[in-house]
């Protein structure tokens, strides 16, 4: 196995889960966005 597969094999679940997390992120402020708009009436 070569050095760049290994690396790929890796790196590669990490990046998705990075990925995931940052979208994960997002959702939760829009939903914080929804909830502060039914709650105050804005």
């Amino acid at each position: 196995m070569t050095h760049s597969f290994l690396l790929a094999r890796c790196g590669t679940p990490r990046y998705l889960n990075n990925r995931a997390s940052s979208i994960y992120g997002g959702s939760n402020e829009i939903q914080r966005g929804i909830m502060a708009k039914l709650v105050l009436g804005l």
